[in-house]
């Protein structure tokens, strides 16, 4: 008979897939709460995603430290940041993708006019590539960020 032992372990590559999934839907519901509330077309409000991405950046962070009970290195958990938001960030840049072109094109009609920058030459592509260039831009700031707030020596988080 064996006896399996709990270990305090958990990788850094499976906790940013889980970590970077929970930021997607945090994505999702905001995005379907602004649709539904006929917020959508007030471009302005999109800088809230940054809170989403602290939020999944920040705990699995803590998560992890918490769970391994051990000093996670600066570049594991920038790394671990980095992650989570490549996954987030183009897992919602490829569902807005679907939406804009397959369930409601439309919409795009109602954003042209709102998008100070592209404007006319909105389309299900450019928002892609906008959504990419925002959410790692500001994912790999906030990791850099939330790594060195919470870093209690120069060399470990």
């Amino acid at each position: 008979m064996k006896i399996k032992v709990e270990t305090n372990s958990i990788s850094t590559y499976t906790l940013a897939i889980k970590a970077g999934i929970l930021t997607f839907m945090g994505f999702i519901i905001y995005f379907m709460f602004m649709k539904y509330m006929s917020l959508i077309h007030i471009m302005e409000l999109r800088a809230l995603n940054i809170l989403i991405l602290f939020s999944g950046i920040h705990f699995a962070i803590k998560y992890f430290k918490r769970v391994t009970q051990k000093q996670i290195t600066y570049l594991e958990g920038y790394m671990l940041g980095c992650s989570i938001t490549v996954i987030s960030v183009i897992s919602f840049a490829l569902f807005s993708f679907f939406y804009f072109q397959f369930i409601d094109p439309s919409q795009i009609q109602h954003l042209k006019g709102n998008s100070p920058m592209l404007g006319i030459n909105l389309t299900p592509v450019t928002i892609v590539i906008t959504i990419i260039i925002e959410g790692l831009i500001s994912g790999l700031i906030l990791s850099f960020s939330i790594v060195q707030y919470i870093q209690k020596d120069s060399t470990h988080v």
